[in-house]
């Protein structure tokens, strides 16, 4: 972490920490489950502390809007899947 300190080349950190660290990988596996993306790395001033700023992948469902019954979630997600079709 110090040579990231030192030489600022955060894309390389962000790759490094992301897809080699056991913490990074772990991070992406949450933020993959989730539905977010990481955004960018940074690397606290001081400590060893790692700051992920998130997106989500997809836009959110709204608030307003409540989900169906569950019987017809499938159709709330994908309305023209395969599995749709049959249904109807």
């Amino acid at each position: 972490m110090e040579i990231y300190r030192a030489d600022r080349n955060c894309p390389k950190f962000y790759r490094n920490f992301l897809i080699k660290s056991d913490n990074g990988r772990s991070s992406l596996r949450i933020t993959n489950t989730f539905s977010l993306k990481v955004d960018s790395v940074e690397l606290e001033a001081t400590g060893s502390n790692v700051r992920l700023y998130l997106e989500p992948k997809m836009p959110l469902i709204s608030a307003e809007e409540p989900l169906p019954p569950r019987g017809d979630m499938h159709e709330y997600f994908a309305p023209t899947s395969r599995l749709s079709r049959i249904i109807q």
